[in-house]
């Protein structure tokens, strides 16, 4: 609960709130989010279920 409120700056909030995102983002987990976006990007179409050889 202290960690969500660090990111998030509010008291209330819940896990379902950020896990149904409900609420904005964090600014401090942008470099976790690009290194995401990043990743599956890299990933092969098949392995996206685009291809299936």
């Amino acid at each position: 609960m202290d960690t969500n409120l660090q990111f998030y700056g509010d008291p209330y909030l819940t896990t379902a709130d950020i896990l149904l995102g409900t609420v904005d983002r964090p600014k401090a987990g942008e470099p976790l989010y690009a290194a995401l976006k990043d990743l599956y990007e890299s990933f092969p179409l098949r392995l996206k279920g685009v291809l299936n050889d």
